[in-house]
């Protein structure tokens, strides 16, 4: 018996239904999910930019404060240090306040000259805290006590001077210790540094030196004196007078006494200034030595000095208190 021949049937693979494109909408899926990430970053920045504007917009009001509370939003930044909006505003509610109890409110500068002149000591304090980082020069706890101490002495007591404060200014006097007396310590302690720098006074050392090489020239001391000094005196060829013996500082007052008519100083290097004296007279009054003095004065860069030039060379941004 004839067979017919076993023939094979391949079935075709069933593709897989096609995704839908569309939602129930009509509107189609890969744009719906673009308009919801849209969505979503938009949220982040009006999350992000709201508080922003309240901040900066308008810094001293309630919605600011409670942010900054919070938030460090920055009032300036110096050189990528930064000071917080909060420390702005608790400064300038301290002054806003002093003037307020001081009936000095006439006194009181517009809201933007105010803002700009907080901000210009925040700016100072900031490059003094910087100056001593770089210098490693740590807070004197011991000097911020006795200046504390001396403070309280000078208000009758802890709280007679913790009455004044919080009606003057708001503060407390743990506030105080660090916004006055934590700030201006360590302030001496670096016009301190400043004024013993070599590198940083070379150019009124020079100038001193300079001085005296006139001097051992042969040039009479008044002449020197009348184009070198940078003191009040120079038009007078340094003259200062009759000086009582016992009220020479003792800075240099072992070194004048050592001269004889005529004579002069080396350059005498204290924490103000470089200094020559010649001793051009001397007499008894009444059983006290006097001496007659001349002096050339050569005045050191002092912190200010410092501070603005670091000022000038700084890259700071005025989030608050703009020119």
């Amino acid at each position: 018996m004839d067979m017919e021949p076993m023939t094979t049937q391949t079935t075709e693979p069933v593709a897989p239904a096609p995704e839908e494109t569309t939602s129930r909408s009509g509107m189609p899926k890969h744009v719906k999910k673009t308009i919801a990430t849209v969505l979503i970053a938009w949220a982040a920045l009006l999350a992000l930019v709201a508080p922003t504007f309240f901040v900066y917009a308008k810094p001293t009001g309630d919605a600011a404060r409670k942010i900054v509370n919070v938030i460090p939003y920055p009032a300036v930044i110096v050189n990528g240090s930064y000071v917080s909006m909060k420390e702005f505003l608790s400064e300038r509610d301290a002054l806003v306040n002093y003037f307020s109890m001081t009936g000095t409110t006439d006194a009181l500068p517009t809201d933007s000259e105010l803002d700009r002149q907080i901000v210009d000591t925040l700016i100072n304090k900031a490059v003094v805290l910087l100056m001593a980082d770089e210098e490693d020069i740590t807070l004197d706890t011991a000097r911020t006590d006795e200046f504390y101490t001396q403070v309280l002495s000078d208000a009758g007591g802890e709280d007679a001077f913790e009455t004044q404060l919080q009606a003057t200014f708001g503060w407390t006097p743990e506030q105080f210790r660090e916004r006055v007396v934590d700030s201006v310590v360590l302030a001496t302690q670096v016009s301190e540094w400043v004024a013993a720098s070599a590198d940083i006074q070379k150019d009124a050392k020079a100038t001193a030196d300079q001085a005296y090489v006139r001097l051992q020239s042969g040039e009479g001391f008044a002449t020197v004196a009348g184009e070198m000094s940078q003191d009040s005196t120079a038009p007078q060829g340094g003259d200062v007078g009759f000086v009582p013996d016992d009220q020479l500082p003792p800075e240099w007052g072992d070194q004048v006494r050592a001269l004889s008519v005529g004579q002069y100083t080396n350059v005498i290097d204290t924490k103000d200034a470089f200094l020559i004296f010649q001793l051009t007279d001397q007499a008894v009054v009444e059983d006290s030595a006097q001496r007659k003095l001349s002096v050339i004065v050569i005045p050191k860069k002092t912190l200010d000095d410092v501070v603005t030039q670091r000022i000038d060379d700084a890259k700071i941004y005025r989030l608050v208190g703009k020119e």
